[in-house]
């Protein structure tokens, strides 16, 4: 039913989005403004995260696995494919870059990145060793937040990796409407526009290594 292609890349930098302290996940959920797909993942990583608690507020870290190991999830694959499709298919009308009408909806039903759990190990190449639960890097940068006293300027913790080696799979369902060539444009995109966070920062970009049919 499916054709299943290695993606291996070499990430220049990847960026957490996850907050890394547990009591703003906890006020997140609680506002009921987290999206209904993420409340028990988010849930989840309250437990994965009784020990780690980083004391700054703007502090944004990689998804934990249970062994507080971090990684880049595989529906944040997912997700970054799906917005380069939006991207790509809302010129097709004018340059052709992808040729099928509402593209982006009919890749969502027929593209998927495995592991359907979790996702791929970050191990960051500096050659540092890193122990489960431990902050890879941190880099902090001013931010523009908005207080019931008006706007002020905080800072913002990030954690970061850098010369991260990626690999999934991804499946195309066999109907020939979403193909082979559209992916490997959309890569090509993803290169320049990359993965994660912090991308207008530049962050997020990589090396294409392999993209090629194993099944």
């Amino acid at each position: 039913m499916f054709d299943t292609f290695l993606f291996r890349a070499h990430a220049h930098r990847l960026t957490g989005g996850f907050p890394g302290n547990p009591r703003l996940i906890d006020a997140w959920l609680a506002s009921n403004k987290a999206p209904a797909d993420a409340a028990d993942q988010a849930a989840q990583q309250l437990a994965i995260r009784q020990e780690f608690n980083p004391e700054d507020t703007h502090t944004t870290i990689f998804w934990r696995a249970p062994d507080g190991s971090p990684e880049y999830e595989s529906r944040a694959m997912k997700a970054a494919i799906k917005e380069a499709a939006n991207i790509l298919g809302s010129t097709a009308s004018r340059s052709g870059v992808l040729d099928v009408k509402n593209f982006r909806s009919k890749l969502a039903e027929r593209v998927f990145v495995d592991p359907r759990i979790g996702g791929c190990p970050i191990i960051c190449g500096c050659g540092e060793t890193h122990q489960p639960g431990d902050i890879l890097h941190l880099t902090e940068r001013p931010i523009q937040v908005m207080t019931m006293q008006g706007p002020r300027t905080s800072l913002k913790a990030v954690e970061y990796a850098t010369d991260v080696p990626l690999q999934f799979n991804i499946r195309i369902l066999r109907d020939g409407i979403v193909k082979e060539t559209h992916l490997r444009t959309i890569l090509e995109y993803l290169q320049d526009g990359g993965l994660g966070a912090d991308r207008s920062q530049g962050s997020g970009t990589f090396d294409l290594i392999d993209f090629e049919q194993i099944a």
